[in-house]
């Protein structure tokens, strides 16, 4: 994994020009789902939960 340097943050920003940004403590679990089957194969799943009050705030597969 490269890590960018801060130049290179602020240079790409400027480029997408978002309209806020902010670093948020989330707790992170990745749980496998499915019973394998071709229906149903395994896979993982990423959930993220707020650290303030442990809300769910979104799940991907």
């Amino acid at each position: 994994m490269k890590y960018l340097s801060k130049e290179e943050v602020l240079a790409n920003l400027q480029k997408e020009n978002p309209y806020k940004v902010e670093a948020l403590k989330v707790i992170h679990i990745t749980t496998r789902k499915g019973d394998g089957s071709t229906e149903n194969p395994v896979r993982f799943v990423e959930h993220y939960y707020s650290s303030e009050d442990g809300q769910l705030l979104f799940e991907t597969e």
